[in-house]
């Protein structure tokens, strides 16, 4: 066992260090070349509210959400679309909102329960406008999303229902992670294994695809998928010691071991060869590590 320090030393090492030739041949810089347009007040404003009315400091997101929509959209639309750009980020700023709101303690169950409510495809591609009760700021970000997605994308109905079921597939993902804690033992089948990583891959792949709207093909598709499959790894391996923390699935544990299997929590972590396995304790009986650093 080691302890949480050495298990972040170990991704750095073997993640960035490892692979730091690959990622200084690719055009990183790229990435941070454009600044946030003035037109972009708005989001700012609204991020701003949402850090005095539940304290999450989201502005910081924008910019590289920013850059690497716009460095996309060169890619296969070759110009900038700032519109198209902004929705992809609003949906990015609504599903982060949404997940930190259903992960943290300070909010009721009644309350998290009314973000459910919003994580609905349909409401999205509504002609109606949503108000709900609570969390007027997801209600803007809804609204602007549903706004765009009658009025463009649904002239394309293949490109329509294509995003609406990763949409869709990233809500019920979302859900089903925030009323399914991790338990200290468990099992999970392959065919419901999906559901502990939709919300890091359907969600992207949706993100990257609205933000080129009418321009996407197979080609985007496949991009966009491939790309979401990095960050959904990365992702849960820097979320993987505060997941078990916290009591929330980690789909290390469940991808790098059988399972339909029911396992205990530090038989999982022990099966696991890639991950080093980790000193943190475990709500409940057993933990993941009996010795210190």
């Amino acid at each position: 066992m080691i302890s949480e320090r050495k298990y972040y030393l170990h991704i750095y090492e073997n993640f960035l260090v490892k692979n730091s030739k690959l990622f200084n041949n690719c055009c990183i810089n790229d990435l941070q070349r454009l600044p946030l347009p003035n037109s972009y007040s708005r989001i700012i404003e609204l991020l701003d509210e949402v850090e005095r009315n539940y304290e999450f400091n989201m502005q910081k997101m924008c910019v590289p959400n920013y850059n690497q929509f716009a460095l996309w959209q060169m890619n296969f639309m070759r110009q900038i679309d700032d519109n198209k750009i902004c929705i992809a980020l609003e949906f990015v700023i609504f599903c982060c909102l949404s997940d930190k709101i259903l992960d943290s303690g300070r909010f009721t169950d009644a309350e998290k329960q009314k973000v459910c409510e919003r994580l609905n495809v349909d409401k999205f591609f509504s002609p109606h406008t949503w108000n709900g009760d609570l969390f007027p700021e997801l209600d803007i970000l809804l609204n602007d999303i549903r706004s765009f997605l009658t009025s463009v994308v649904c002239k394309e109905p293949e490109e329509a229902q294509y995003i609406k079921n990763c949409m869709q597939d990233a809500f019920e993902s979302e859900i089903y992670m925030y009323s399914s804690p991790l338990k200290v033992s468990e099992s999970i089948s392959n065919a419901d294994r999906h559901l502990l990583i939709d919300k890091s891959i359907k969600f992207e792949t949706a993100a990257f695809l609205l933000s080129s709207t009418n321009h996407n093909n197979e080609i985007s598709k496949e991009a966009a998928l491939c790309i979401a499959n990095i960050f959904w790894r990365i992702d849960d391996l820097c979320d993987f010691i505060e997941d078990i923390k916290f009591q929330r699935k980690n789909s290390i544990l469940f991808f790098c071991a059988p399972n339909d299997q029911d396992m205990t929590l530090v038989a999982r972590a022990a099966s696991n060869a890639s991950v080093p396995q980790v000193q943190t304790a475990f709500p409940g009986p057993g933990t993941i590590a009996q010795e210190g650093d």
